[in-house]
């Protein structure tokens, strides 16, 4: 038995440097009798076989069209080396009825992965423990990671319009004081007609971001391990005073944006663009406390479920903006991408990248760390994407969009991916939260904050 990996990471087997290819996308596995099978490794952008988005193991034949994401994989070049049967096949052969539902490597090796995975979570928890010399920090550090208030935000200081402009930000709310806002509030039901409801927005710092709606009872304690190890992270990594400027982040973007011209089918004009960048404006308008960053948004001609940003630069699938069901839908996609942004993760990955280089160098121990930090802070993510699903709802009802329709959104995207159960160890490697938990996430945002019940 034999296997490939393939992801945008060094220590993949075959590496895609492709934006839109996660960093273990996913692996070819060839068994004792010769035959080739391909599977994802719960990528974000998804893998395809001709033209089809495989969701378990797929026996491949000679001629199959393989794509990871938006990158297309020669594939029967990179398996040439092994000895397969598949090659002297076509695809109007009937696969072997052994074909399993899930690659054989991933069954075999589940309780090894389960262990490895652990032994990681130990191994960079002593790592940022010597390296940090001022200790683990009290208790109220590890609370701050599960509730942030937006006082506790980064500052900003330039506002800027759609084109770049600096303009003037408005006045901040009186301290207490509660904005009444209209928002039209989405059917939810066939036939009905929208709903214009009032709401009361509170003032911006009393604004809180609660994640323990990630939390789960079954997590086997891999939820306390995670929190420990997070807040040696942001201690370490964040409290380091390596600096990242915003010309750093927008180089990142732009360097992301020549990649995708030149491997992506970009639109740039019609309908849908037009109607993306209206979406696109009005919310970059209306960002809270902006900070000087360039914002563009490009359309991707692909039919795969996803949205994507870096420096600035908002990449958005036409097969997410038809999924979703009207333009409030879509911008909660793009206000979520914004946040992003205004949160300051590209900066913290970048300073992330800065620190293992200074601390472990450019050579074997600095790449074994960085695979380590890869590992076991995959999960930690899930708390950004959270973060920003609520900061874009709130944008949404800034704008007048109704900020609850991505409890639906996250319901129909949790039914696309076939309604997964929670599982413990799984969850270590996602860097997503489960689409069903973030559904109750925005639920509670609203009703805490807006004391507002979404329908």
């Amino acid at each position: 038995m034999k296997m490939i990996r393939i992801g945008r990471d060094a220590e993949n087997d075959v590496v895609l440097n492709d934006a839109t290819v996660s960093r273990k996308h996913a692996e070819i596995f060839l068994d004792d009798d010769g035959n080739i099978f391909l599977t994802d490794l719960n990528s974000t952008s998804g893998t395809y076989v001709n033209g089809k988005k495989i969701t378990e193991s797929v026996f491949l034949v000679a001629g199959d069209v393989v794509k990871l994401g938006e990158a297309q994989l020669d594939w029967e070049k990179h398996a040439s080396g092994l000895k397969q049967a598949n090659l002297d096949k076509t695809r109007a052969f009937t696969p072997p009825k052994s074909a399993p539902k899930k690659a054989p490597a991933a069954q075999g090796n589940f309780m090894r992965s389960a262990i490895m995975s652990m032994g990681a979570v130990i191994a960079l928890f002593l790592v940022m423990y010597f390296v940090n010399e001022s200790g683990a920090g009290d208790d109220s550090d590890l609370k701050k990671s599960e509730v942030l208030k937006k006082k506790d935000l980064p500052k900003t200081d330039v506002m800027r319009d759609e084109k770049g402009h600096k303009a003037e930000a408005p006045a901040p709310p009186a301290k207490g004081e509660k904005r009444k806002k209209e928002i039209e509030q989405q059917p939810t039901e066939p036939n009905q007609e929208p709903e214009v409801v009032v709401v009361e927005e509170p003032a911006g710092s009393e604004i809180v971001y609660d994640f323990s709606c990630l939390k789960d009872e079954n997590d086997m304690g891999t939820g306390s391990i995670l929190d420990i190890i997070r807040g040696f992270e942001k201690e370490t990594i964040e409290g380091s005073g390596i600096e990242v400027t915003l010309e750093e982040e927008l180089e990142v973007g732009q360097s992301i944006k020549d990649e995708m011209f030149k491997t992506a089918t970009i639109v740039e004009s019609g309908s849908v663009v037009a109607r993306v960048q209206r979406i696109f404006n009005k919310l970059v308008q209306n960002i809270p406390n902006p900070y000087g960053m360039t914002y563009e948004i490009h359309v991707v001609d692909d039919n795969v479920l996803n949205a994507f940003t870096a420096g600035g630069q908002v990449f958005i699938y036409t097969g997410i903006i038809d999924f979703c069901k009207n333009d409030d839908e879509i911008a909660a996609i793009l206000g979520h991408e914004i946040g992003h942004n205004q949160l300051g993760h590209i900066r913290q990955h970048i300073q992330k990248n800065k620190w293992f280089e200074q601390t472990f160098g450019n050579n074997e121990i600095g790449m074994g760390a960085q695979m380590l930090e890869s590992i076991v802070t995959t999960s930690f993510n899930q708390e950004n994407e959270s973060h920003c699903d609520l900061w874009g709802s709130d944008l949404c009802m800034k704008c007048g969009w109704d900020p609850c329709v991505g409890i639906g959104l996250w319901e129909r995207m949790h039914e696309a991916d076939g309604n997964p159960e929670y599982d413990p160890l799984d969850n270590i490697f996602r860097s997503h939260p489960y689409s069903n938990k973030r559904a109750v996430c925005i639920r509670n945002h609203m009703l805490s904050n807006y004391k507002y019940n979404c329908p």
